[in-house]
């Protein structure tokens, strides 16, 4: 006769003394001479492994009500108890049970055999209330009721079958339903995501749901709807006009006035720009007025004279510098006042396009909170100017107010570049579309595993 060759383990966690036990050896065993012995001392946790198996016996009834405490190890919250048998020329028979102190016990049975115990509870239950005597009918001293009859544990085995069977086959129906509706979205098969929802999966350990499936169906349906002709959002436009710097030094600066008479002083700074275009226009034809066209008479040359002279002066040139000056502060403040408008736009374009992409959902574009106050300092400068510009021999100091300036607009500098880029990055995920349906289709597979999961520790 052929021996068998069996294989056996048993393993514990949290298992009343039994913290952590890992048995597994083999042996033969005949057909006559299947028996294993498990001795210990006493208190080692014998009793607790033959409570385990008993357990299996239980229905769902008395097991709801199982105080499942008092086979936990003391200052544990759960426990797990592991039982296999694996025969050389059959299937691996496992038994599985998880306690949760105070809470539910989960038995996963597929070892087809019904476990008989005759332990110290068994006798209170059974023999106890008998006196401890010995059935007639059984040769030799057993410990067992006084009428063992196993139909009815049959019967029993036969109706958990067939209930089984028929949880299984719900579960199934659970299980197709669910991957259909990932086929109706038109994911990928080849996904990994999708690979992994397997049948077998959805009895692994659940895994905490950070998104629900509802919204990221729902970020689904607002991906499918972007419109495929969706402009690229332009990027903030922003530059420092250098030259205002050097401005403050030259407010401080005292220059010489021109020894010509006031009135005539006045007259040319008052008019600066018109007589200094003018200027250049004569110098072409000395004969003509460059304005009028009309003959140049000898006053009209005086003053013309004069107007040269004064333009040649030093004061003259001063008062050049300063309206030099003026005219890139004016412009700084007119870059400012575009910024605004453009960075309102460019916001608005920002949150229409992310509500199309839900990689994009959280992100939000930061305020430039300093343009108006910046607007406030430049124009101070400006005025500042004219009053130079009028007196050129005014020394006005305001170089305090340089620092707290290039401060803020190196401000708006670094705003402008942190928005530009999340600009580009959504406009990047708009243009490569496939890439952000991927990443979605992947959390969809994975948030349907998992809410299956759920579903089905509910049920069961």
């Amino acid at each position: 006769m052929l021996k068998e060759q069996y294989n056996f383990k048993i393993s514990t966690k949290n298992i009343g003394p039994l913290q952590s036990l890992n048995f597994n050896d083999n042996f033969d065993a005949t057909n006559s001479n299947k028996k294993v012995a498990i001795y210990a001392k006493n208190g080692s946790g014998k009793t607790m492994i033959s409570k385990l198996f008993s357990l299996c016996g239980k229905s769902e009834s008395e097991l709801a009500s199982y105080n499942s405490a008092k086979l936990v190890t003391k200052g544990q919250l759960t426990a797990n108890f592991s039982f296999k048998l694996s025969p050389s020329n059959q299937s691996n028979k496992t038994l599985n049970i998880f306690l949760i102190k105070n809470g539910k016990t989960t038995i996963n049975n597929n070892t087809d055999y019904i476990f008989h115990v005759f332990n110290s509870e068994y006798v209170k239950e059974n023999i106890e209330t008998n006196k401890y005597a010995p059935n007639d009918k059984i040769e030799g001293y057993v410990i067992g009721k006084i009428n063992i009859d196993l139909s009815q544990d049959e019967n029993n085995l036969k109706i958990l079958k067939e209930k089984s069977e028929k949880e299984l086959q719900d579960i199934k129906e659970i299980y197709l339903k669910n991957v259909k509706e990932l086929d109706l979205l038109k994911i990928d098969k080849k996904t990994k995501e999708y690979k992994d929802f397997t049948f077998e999966s959805i009895f692994q350990p659940m895994e905490n749901i950070s998104i629900y499936y509802s919204d990221l169906l729902a970020q689904h349906n607002s991906l499918k709807s972007l419109p495929d002709d969706f402009p690229n959002i332009q990027e903030l436009a922003f530059q420092v006009e250098e030259e205002i710097y050097n401005s403050f030094d030259f407010l401080n600066t005292k220059y010489i006035k021109s020894q010509m008479a006031k009135e005539i002083r006045d007259d040319i700074t008052n008019n600066f720009d018109f007589i200094s275009f003018g200027i250049k226009k004569y110098a072409s034809d000395k004969s003509i007025c460059p304005f009028c066209k009309a003959t140049i008479d000898k006053d009209s040359q005086q003053i013309i004279n004069n107007y040269i002279i004064f333009l040649d002066d030093k004061e003259s040139k001063s008062i050049s510098k300063a309206k030099e000056y003026q005219k890139h502060v004016l412009l700084q403040i007119n870059n400012i006042e575009n910024l605004k408008g453009d960075y309102t736009n460019v916001k608005n374009s920002f949150e229409s396009l992310k509500k199309y992409l839900p990689s994009q959902k959280e992100t939000y574009l930061d305020d430039i909170n300093n343009l108006d106050e910046t607007i406030a300092k430049l124009t101070e400068i400006v005025e500042t100017l004219k009053l130079k510009i009028n007196d050129i021999s005014l020394g006005i100091d305001i170089t305090k107010k340089k620092e707290p300036l290039i401060k803020d607009l190196q401000l708006i500098i670094n705003a402008v570049e942190k928005i530009n880029k999340k600009i580009s990055k959504i406009n990047q995920i708009k243009n490569k579309i496939g890439e952000e349906r991927l990443l979605l289709n992947r959390k969809l597979c994975e948030s349907k595993r998992q809410e299956t999961i759920f579903f089905l520790k509910k049920i069961l």
